[in-house]
């Protein structure tokens, strides 16, 4: 049997490609890495990132991380001594570290005269070092200081450290993922696998089911690796994904080559033909999802849609080989199919059925109303980790841990005295006035500008603002060395759509207090960017249903010239769209990455059935009074091959479901519950239009 499997090209050639993926990996020593980079979130074309680009290249790129350390017990009135020594000598060896820009220190805020920032929480309690972390560390450099600083918080546990910020959010989202992506593979492979094993009751069958699926996932690592393509907070969804379709794929084509036990007894034309359009859609639709304009999304929309194909083009090889190398045929039938199989028969195209499961979908679509976006990044941290539990304590004691910047520069093209760039005293005064009315508006915990730090050196009598140019959390961090740009820090607590409410209430009182001045005001900042996605996602999920709900029509219409069988193939591939959309307000009444990709990805998946059982249904006798007879043909010759992958789909990301991670947890529930509605239709409201309107 070895020699005559070695004598197959299909199999030579897999094991070749195979082999020389795994040698180039190794050799190379490039292995899958994983990015929490919140980067990936952002919408690839907007203002506010062009504001953030221009912000970084005056200010300098940097990201803040906050430690908020515990200073006096309830009750005390002043610092303890062995806290404050404590505290000092913490100071020291955070600033010692490398890739600390600089940082403001609890004891400043304790200071005669405190700096502009807030290092002292309200009650008094609790201190905050802001720390400044340059924005050019590569993956390993920051992942190295972030350990460095973890190890030593931990050798002050008295002062009941804890940590928020951009930079530790960007650090522990990349460690979930890592996590996240070692727990759910080896879980989802166990689960097909055990699926398959239950649905064939032949190990053997099993087996050969599976090979196209493992190698298509070894590819994948293989490729992301030597391309050096890190998995993100999205991109990760990307192996399970792959690792659930192509085995539905080697499922389908298995169960109807086992029948036979022979490939030849098979119209392999016709498995083919479906397969073919089945992977069309499936691409098609999951390549519409770039659409979102979110970086993340456009990755996993480019990742699946080349694994997809690949799945597909080893399945329709390699798939008949190895059944023709083993001669497997499926004798075995399990229970579970079996009593899938009679309930199916004997309710095909029952109008109860039909209109029952259509009432249903339209109450379940009720709850679209209560449905909201969210975009934050900490959402990809698990509930219960430690990360997530210390970033929510310490805004319990700091509100103001996520910054926002208004910088502002002379307008273009305006002339004034001295060098036309400079700004001078009466813009530094105009900006101050525009400070005072921002602290007015809600959400506003705290502002920082250049006249705090005019304020601040004037009454500690030491320097002069033009020899502070090089201290980044003093005047270098507010104004820039060439003097040619300023910006004003507003602490805030606001993510998603209040964040977005406040820019634009800031919008409108800047257009207001510098309608008069030669000086040009932008917003910019990396929750802003986070929070533009609510516009993005809804605006993209559209146009991706749209751009997919058109093609797969376009398809359908290519494959059987009509436009009523058209009509009729989108009507059980919209159902679970409309349920996804439905099921989001009444389970979680959110939208975030995850959840977003669910419709767009039912709907390509979901399609593939139905184009199996139409191909089916063509290939007979359609004529006249024979419709009835074709369909029943269709359905019986594709009943077992669309139980088994049915199952192994809703099996495979059912497994997702149980992630601590809430995008990916939700990605799975939803798809799962989608695919099983999509199945239902399939089998119930697609018989029934054929029969009906065909």
């Amino acid at each position: 049997m070895i020699r005559r499997a070695l004598g197959d090209p299909v199999i030579i050639i897999v094991l070749i490609i195979s082999l020389s993926l795994l040698g180039l990996v190794v050799s190379s020593g490039r292995y899958p890495t994983s990015t929490g980079d919140v980067s990936v979130l952002f919408p690839s074309f907007s203002r506010t990132l062009t504001s953030l680009q221009k912000s970084n290249a005056l200010f300098g790129k940097t990201q803040v991380d906050v430690v908020v350390v515990r200073m006096r017990s309830e009750g005390e009135k002043e610092l303890d001594a062995e806290k404050e020594v404590d505290i000092y000598t913490l100071e020291e060896e955070l600033a010692g570290l490398d890739g600390i820009v600089s940082l403001m220190s609890p004891l400043q805020g304790l200071a005669k005269v405190p700096p502009p920032w807030q290092l002292i929480s309200e009650d008094g309690q609790w201190g905050r070092f802001v720390l400044e972390v340059s924005g050019d560390l590569s993956e390993d450099e920051a992942e190295k200081l972030n350990h460095e600083i973890d190890h030593l918080l931990a050798e002050y546990r008295s002062l009941q450290p804890l940590r928020d910020g951009s930079f530790f959010l960007t650090q522990s989202v990349t460690r979930e993922i890592e996590h996240e992506s070692k727990k759910i593979i080896p879980y989802s492979i166990a689960t097909l696998f055990g699926v398959l094993l239950l649905m064939f009751r032949n190990p053997v069958l099993a087996l050969i089911s599976f090979v196209t699926p493992m190698v298509v996932l070894a590819w994948f690592h293989a490729i992301i690796a030597l391309l050096k393509f890190p998995l993100d907070p999205v991109s990760q969804l990307c192996p399970p994904f792959l690792l659930a379709v192509s085995t539905a794929y080697s499922i389908h084509i298995t169960a109807r080559l086992a029948q036979k036990g022979d490939v030849k007894a098979v119209p392999m034309g016709e498995i083919n033909q479906g397969l073919f359009f089945a992977v069309l859609t499936t691409v098609v639709g999951v390549l519409s999802l770039v659409l979102l304009d979110v970086k993340g999304v456009t990755d996993f929309a480019v990742m699946s849609g080349f694994g997809i194909f690949v799945a597909g083009v080893i399945c329709s090889q390699l798939n008949p080989a190895l059944v023709n190398i083993f001669h497997v045929t499926n004798q075995k039938k399990s229970v579970l199919p079996i009593v899938l199989r009679k309930v199916i028969l004997r309710g095909r195209g029952a109008p109860g059925v039909v209109f029952s499961l259509i009432g249903l979908t339209m109450m379940i679509f009720s709850g679209v109303s209560g449905v909201q976006v969210h975009t934050d990044p900490q959402s990809f941290l698990p509930r219960n980790s430690h990360a997530y539990r210390q970033v929510m304590a310490a805004r319990q004691h700091f509100a103001g841990n996520l910054v926002l910047g208004v910088y502002f520069q002379r307008k273009a093209g305006v002339r004034t005295k001295g060098s036309k760039d400079v700004l001078h005293l009466e813009d530094i005064a105009l900006i101050e006035k525009v400070k005072s009315e921002l602290r007015k508006l809600k959400g506003v915990e705290h502002t920082v500008s250049a006249g705090d730090f005019i304020d601040l050196y004037r009454e500690m009598s030491q320097i002069r603002l033009d020899d502070a140019e090089s201290e980044s959390w003093g005047p270098g961090s507010i104004t820039n060395n060439e003097r040619t740009a300023t910006r004003i820090i507003i602490d805030t607590d606001l993510e998603g759509r209040k964040l977005l409410e406040l820019r634009n209430a800031i919008k409108l009182l800047l257009q207001d207090e510098l309608k008069q001045s030669s000086l040009d005001a932008r917003i910019a900042s990396l929750g802003l960017l986070v929070a533009e996605q609510s516009n993005h996602i809804v605006r993209g999920i559209i146009n991706s249903l749209i751009s997919s709900l058109l093609i797969v029509f376009i398809l359908l219409l290519a494959g059987w010239k009509s436009i009523r069988i058209a009509l009729i193939g989108l009507v059980p591939n919209v159902i679970p769209v409309i349920i996804v959309f439905g099921s989001l307000g009444w389970l979680y009444g959110e939208i975030n990455l995850g959840s977003a990709l669910v419709a767009v990805t039912a709907l390509s998946i979901a399609v593939d059935n139905t184009f199996h059982l139409l191909m089916s249904w063509k290939a007979a006798d359609v004529g006249g009074p024979q419709i009835a007879r074709a369909e029943r043909r269709a359905l019986r010759q594709n009943l077992d091959s669309f139980i088994n992958s049915s199952v192994v789909l809703i099996a495979g990301f059912t497994v997702m479901a149980f992630s601590a991670v809430a995008p990916v947890a939700q990605f799975g529930l939803l798809l799962s519950i989608a695919l099983l509605v999509g199945a239902i239709a399939d089998m119930y409201v697609l018989p029934y239009l054929l029969r009906r309107f065909a």
